[in-house]
């Protein structure tokens, strides 16, 4: 249980953060290094942590075009 919530945590973040960039029209990188990760900067998956968040704001942001 602790791994799910740990992971939801981590996602629930990155979620959030990169549909307030899409919101306010924030590029990417600005929206991406103004995040913070909190507990989960230091995390070993954290490499993979910049493509996770591209795919999220690319994914949000094709939906809110569509809209």
């Amino acid at each position: 249980a602790y791994a799910v919530n740990f992971t939801f945590g981590y996602l629930d973040i990155l979620y959030k953060n990169m549909l307030a960039g899409v919101e306010s029209m924030t590029p990417f990188d600005e929206a991406y290094d103004a995040m913070d990760l909190g507990i989960y900067k230091d995390i070993p998956a954290s490499q993979a942590n910049r493509l996770n968040a591209y795919s999220i704001y690319l994914g949000l942001e094709a939906s809110s075009v569509s809209e």
